[in-house]
């Protein structure tokens, strides 16, 4: 039987690179001054709204997560700052996102507030949003304002007209349960006054079918706390 001698193999062994995760980066900045502000950020998918990241900026405004390529809602908030929810198409890049300061007449719209169609009565996925709202007022006590229901143009305009104000209302008696004054909420409805996008298709239809609040009043007290 024959032996064989093996010399000893060596290979080289090449490194295999990490895979490279796209960093999701974010600046805030104040809307008016474009100075860098501290904020707190959600992010969360697109199609299913879970939470995928939740964090603090640094002092600068800067906030970065590893995160795949996808379409994410950003959820920002900030001491002094109207929160805002932005829409992210995320490949690999930074997102400029600016922040409206919160002073009397500004003007804020609802988001997540949902209605039972043409009726007055709130959704349950609208929790967080009453939520928010409520919290925003309890916590700033000083702080009065007037809620607004717009309609789209289908309907009567009498139909409109009362179906804007059932909602307005509905919002009005929902913070009155969370234990807001009634005496610092006012409301209106405009119908289909005042549209923000054209009536003629279903997704104009659908910007217009909202409920705002604007600030009437501050106060002497700095606001504090983020709607």
């Amino acid at each position: 039987m024959e032996v064989f001698d093996f010399d000893t193999l060596r290979l080289a062994l090449e490194r295999i690179p990490a895979p490279v995760i796209p960093m999701l980066c974010m600046n805030v900045y104040d809307a008016e001054t474009k100075e860098p502000i501290e904020a707190t950020a959600r992010l969360t998918a697109a199609k299913d709204s879970v939470v995928l990241y939740e964090g603090q900026s640094s002092d600068d405004g800067f906030i970065e997560t590893p995160l795949t390529e996808g379409t994410y809602v950003a959820h920002m908030s900030a001491v002094g700052y109207m929160s805002k929810d932005e829409t992210l198409n995320f490949v690999n890049d930074t997102f400029d996102i600016y922040m409206q300061h919160i002073k009397e007449g500004i003007k804020v719209k609802i988001e997540r507030l949902y209605f039972a169609t043409n009726k007055t009565y709130i959704l349950p996925q609208s929790e967080q949003a009453m939520a928010d709202l409520a919290n925003f007022l309890l916590e700033n006590a000083s702080v009065s304002i007037r809620i607004t229901g717009h309609t789209d143009a289908v309907g009567t305009d009498e139909a409109n007209q009362i179906l804007s104000e059932g909602r307005a209302n509905a919002v009005k008696a929902d913070l009155v349960k969370r234990g807001v004054k009634a005496e610092r909420i006012a409301t209106e409805g405009k119908g289909e006054k005042e549209p923000v996008a054209s009536n003629d298709t279903e997704e104009g239809r659908a910007l217009n079918r909202r409920v705002e609040f604007i600030i009437t009043d501050a106060g002497d007290e700095d606001i504090q706390q983020i709607f």
